[in-house]
């Protein structure tokens, strides 16, 4: 028995082991849950029964996600992570040989649920400065037939924020599903959230992986017209957002002055360390939208930084090496700028090695 050859093709997604490493490398936040709000979600642990299936629609969490975003409770479907609900999405929409459009780089993920779903992908190179190119895509748009188009607001590797107005022309030009991706939304503040009722192709998604520091716990969401929520409906798995989860979420959405505290944080954190890139010298940091920053340096690779105990990503685009590094701790940001200095330090040193020689 042998699975369709594309799926051969994939390679199984693999995370490094953390023990004893700075690990930057995941864009989680650098923060546990305050001590009152894991109280809270302790207490409420106490008094649920796990015997008995979760509520099948984690109909809580979108009550309160309706009222804090400003649409429907049935304009919204809660899932396993964002990741789970965008398979699902391409699964019943891009599935069976359709054809899936999307920026290039971006969520490396992307690639992987049209692969999954049976469909084609198009990938589209971005331009050299990271920006959107926005009319090889309307091209594209009106020549082929394409089902969906996945775009990631800020974007993930490259940490910028496209032009909005660039992203209202794909979704208007298309009647194809137009996915825009907002997990960093919390740090870019951006969204095309008021546009959702002017377009029924626009599907926004969202996750608690981020900001809201549960990335241990799985919970994302869509939202979109009730059309599309309720295909999500047919195609999703019966009860795939546990009890713990969906109790945790519940608690931390009526706690939502911690994750404006820790994106305060962030951000701050953020702005220190790329200042502290940015006087070294041979170092390029490119501007974030996100909780990560892209960092270019000769000769400077993730395999170096690993040797030395410190976790990143690492992405290749139009012939150049990039590293993608998650803003931690105030310690482990000091500690990766500091084995940049050494890498930046030891490569300046051989070059004048080899000059001499």
């Amino acid at each position: 028995m042998r699975a369709r050859d594309v799926i051969y093709e994939l390679e199984p997604y693999e995370v490094e082991n953390k023990e004893g490493l700075i690990y930057l490398a995941s864009n989680e936040s650098p923060f546990d849950l305050p001590s009152d709000v894991r109280d809270s979600i302790l207490r409420e642990v106490h008094s649920t029964a796990f015997n008995r299936y979760p509520d099948i629609m984690a109909d809580e969490i979108r009550i309160q996600l309706a009222s804090f975003l400003g649409v429907g409770e049935d304009e919204i479907v809660v899932g396993n992570g964002s990741d789970e609900l965008l398979l699902y999405l391409t699964v019943a929409f891009a599935g069976c040989g359709r054809r899936v459009l999307y920026p290039s780089p971006s969520f490396s993920m992307y690639r992987y649920y049209t692969a999954v779903a049976g469909a084609e992908y198009i990938e589209v190179e971005l331009n050299e400065d990271f920006s959107l190119p926005i009319e090889r895509i309307l091209n594209l748009l009106s020549r082929e037939k394409v089902s969906m188009v996945f775009v990631a607001y800020p974007n993930n590797p490259t940490a910028n924020l496209w032009n909005r107005d660039d992203l209202l022309r794909i979704i208007s030009s298309t009647d194809a599903i137009v996915v825009v991706d907002e997990a960093y939304f919390d740090f870019s503040s951006s969204t095309l959230l008021p546009y959702l009722h002017d377009f029924p192709n626009l599907v926004i998604s969202r996750t608690f992986s981020k900001a809201w520091g549960l990335a241990g716990l799985r919970c994302g969401y869509l939202v979109a017209n009730r059309d599309i929520i309720d295909v999500m409906k047919r195609v999703k798995q019966p009860f795939n957002v546990n009890v713990l989860t969906q109790l945790a979420v519940k608690v931390c959405l009526q706690n939502r002055w911690y994750v404006e505290d820790a994106v305060k944080d962030i951000l701050k954190e953020r702005d220190r360390l790329m200042d502290m890139l940015s006087s070294i010298g041979g170092i390029a940091v490119y501007p974030s939208y996100t909780n990560f920053l892209v960092v270019k340096g000769e000769g400077v690779t993730a395999g170096d930084l690993y040797r030395m105990g410190i976790v990143v990503k690492e992405f290749f685009f139009r012939g150049e090496r990039f590293l993608r590094v998650t803003v931690g701790k105030p310690e482990e940001n000091d500690r990766f700028v500091l084995a940049i200095k050494e890498l930046m330090s030891s490569e300046s040193g051989t070059a004048e090695k080899d000059k001499r020689d």
